[in-house]
């Protein structure tokens, strides 16, 4: 099992990159957290190479046996099969999604507006995700999706939202505010949003002209937040050296994005690992 700690941080940079996320788990293993799901997606990844069912049952139970430790075949039988099942449905898709564009107009737009900085900030998160969402339900569904902007009202959704944005508690009282749907309450009041049954309408999008300018390429989907922080100028926001994401710095010294991190992490344990076999030879 690879680190919790590095499997937690990998999933949530990859789960719109799943090609990639398959290519970290051949190298590294399994998590405990997310097995189901990513024998899920090294079935879809190894049927999108041409393997057949059952070359992919073969080499799902071989990696089982490589990265879990005290590993059943029995006990295992039914989720593998279920699995390689599942990968045999066109219907089902690995999801990547390397990057969302933002426009200028969108970028004017917010800026613009007569509200504060936690709002724009919020409105920016909104246009992401709108579009992130856009781009993979057209992935499922081979598709184009309709025109219609919605963002899912629930706790779960909202509280991914204000994760990537890096909008806490702390965060919400310096502008105010004690929960993060006072500051949609104050936007629906503005005429930006409407509230429905089960969704929230992102009105402020009707009214964003189309533009084919691009401003912002936004790839990092954990710290979507960082990107308008960098975009209005924000103090320790910076470009990761390596992939030119941004990043919140609290010294001089910090150069990596979390992602370039850990690959540098993994790298460096692979170099020291070569170098001590090599002298012990």
């Amino acid at each position: 099992m690879i680190n919790i700690q590095l499997e937690r941080l990998w999933y949530r940079l990859f789960q719109y990159n799943q090609s990639k996320y398959a290519d970290y788990i051949i190298k590294n293993g399994f998590s405990s957290k997310y097995l189901r799901m990513e024998l899920k997606i090294l079935a879809l990844y190894y049927r999108d190479k041409g393997m057949p069912p059952k070359k992919r049952k073969a080499i799902l139970y071989e990696m089982c046996n490589k990265y879990i430790e005290g590993f059943n075949r029995v006990n295992f039988f039914k989720l593998i099969n279920s699995v390689v099942t599942y990968s045999s449905n066109k219907k089902n898709k690995l999801i990547d999604i390397d990057h969302i564009l933002v426009t200028s107009t969108s970028l004017n737009y917010i800026d613009n507006l007569d509200v504060d900085y936690l709002c724009k900030k919020l409105l920016f998160g909104f246009i992401v995700f709108d579009k992130l969402g856009k781009v993979k339900w057209t992935i499922e569904n081979e598709k184009e999706s309709n025109n219609e902007h919605f963002f899912a009202n629930n706790p779960s959704s909202y509280r991914n939202l204000t994760k990537s944005l890096s909008i806490n508690k702390s965060v919400l009282r310096k502008y105010g505010y004690q929960k993060i749907y006072e500051v949609t309450h104050y936007l629906i009041n503005k005429g930006l949003l409407e509230d429905t049954i089960n969704n929230t309408k992102l009105l402020f999008l009707y009214n964003i002209p189309i533009d084919e300018n691009i401003s912002i390429e936004v790839k990092n989907y954990d710290n979507v937040g960082l990107y308008y922080d960098l975009h209005s100028g924000t103090k320790n926001v910076k470009k990761c050296e390596n992939c030119s994401v941004p990043i919140k710095v609290k010294s001089n010294s910090a150069k990596y994005c979390e992602e370039c991190k850990v690959k540098t992490i993994l790298t460096k344990t692979a170099e020291r690992v070569k170098k001590y076999r090599d002298v012990t030879k």
